[in-house]
């Protein structure tokens, strides 16, 4: 098994490429539990919870991202499409807009 941050983030989107979601999803918290502050792994284990339909915590995952880098025009793409999800239009439009 990866030790570090990075790795067990490389392994997390491996497992996420192939779908294999839980597997990925250990290793994304694992990385996060290793840096609280990874914002790849933030990032993408949004992007991940997304895809499950857990809207919730992929909006929380994505704004922790957007709080570390707000000026990655991808994490609002992803905020503004999750947002849009959970109906939160006028907060959808403005993260889209700031893609």
């Amino acid at each position: 098994m990866p030790h570090s941050a990075e790795q067990l983030f490389q392994q997390a989107v491996n497992y996420h490429q192939q779908g294999q979601y839980p597997q990925a999803e250990d290793c994304y918290r694992a990385a996060l539990t290793k840096d609280p502050n990874h914002i790849n792994a933030l990032h993408l284990f949004g992007v991940m919870c997304y895809q499950g339909g857990l809207f919730e915590p992929a909006e929380e995952l994505i704004q922790k991202a957007i709080a570390l880098n707000p000026n990655e025009a991808y994490f609002y793409c992803n905020l503004g499409t999750v947002l849009h999800q959970l109906e939160k239009f006028p907060e959808s439009e403005e993260a889209l807009r700031k893609a």
